[in-house]
């Protein structure tokens, strides 16, 4: 039995649905009606950036990884309303290419960034995806927060074909929810689409396993974080030890989020 207000989950015919019991009214909804809604909410949640603040997004920490040549392919997967794509148009990065499931968030990123970045809507990994198209192509696939929303059974063809669309001396981050956070159970649980999320280490794994041969975790400073700085005020002693403690995790315990880079 459902109670008044109650969210279940169950199988059928290999299908997930959820049932939504609002005032002993019933609704059936397929895994699709959350894609769909999806939009809604990523639209609602960053809002402020996209309508102010779309050219001043502080992402800075990726300049040392990104390729030298301004002329080179960067692949953003899952680009969302364009926002990282629009940063690297600003940086005077010109070859950029964007891709997303969403019709939304494709007329999004169309209407808001320059013509001259590509964009298709689409699976990026299928048979007839982007990355089959352009084999041996991007010198930089970024993908940023869309693997922990994929199958876990596909997650080996989606690395290949990673692997294949790279050029040989290209390379792909990463992220994605840290499995190694104190908060991750949090991270996980969100998002009602999240399939799974990783440490460094089941990270490494996957992409090992698809064909990449080396590895970096991106590590960003925790002591920058605000709260960090605001927690430990005058107290330079607890400051340096958190500093050293956070220099010797790989990631971090006080990121949520984790970073990596992978090349062959």
């Amino acid at each position: 039995m459902l109670g008044k207000n109650s969210l279940t989950f169950y199988l059928f015919n290999g299908e997930q649905y959820i049932i939504l019991t609002t005032k002993g009214k019933n609704k059936m909804f397929n895994k699709d009606y959350y894609w769909k809604t999806y939009d809604d909410f990523y639209l609602n949640a960053n809002r402020r950036i996209i309508e102010e603040d779309y050219n001043k997004p502080d992402i800075r920490w990726l300049l040392p990884y990104l390729p030298k040549d301004k002329n080179g392919t960067i692949l953003d997967i899952g680009c969302g309303a364009g926002l990282l794509l629009n940063w690297l148009w600003l940086e005077g990065y010109t070859n950029l290419t964007g891709i997303d499931i969403s019709p939304k968030m494709v007329a999004l990123s169309r209407l808001k960034l320059n013509p001259k970045v590509a964009i298709f809507e689409g699976d990026a990994f299928g048979e007839d995806g982007l990355l089959f198209r352009f084999p041996h192509y991007y010198n930089q696939i970024l993908m940023f927060d869309v693997i922990e929303h994929i199958e876990k059974s596909k997650l080996t063809e989606v690395v290949k074909a990673l692997d294949y669309a790279l050029v040989d001396e290209g390379s792909v981050i990463i992220r994605t929810a840290n499995a190694d956070c104190v908060l991750s159970g949090a991270c996980r649980y969100i998002d009602m689409t999240h399939e799974l999320i990783f440490t460094w280490q089941s990270l490494r794994q996957l992409m090992f396993a698809g064909g990449f041969k080396h590895y970096e975790v991106i590590n960003l400073n925790a002591c920058e974080r605000w709260w960090v700085k605001a927690l430990l005020k005058g107290r330079d002693a607890g400051y340096y030890l958190i500093y050293r403690l956070h220099k010797m995790m790989i990631p971090p315990t006080f990121d949520t989020q984790l970073l990596m880079r992978f090349w062959r």
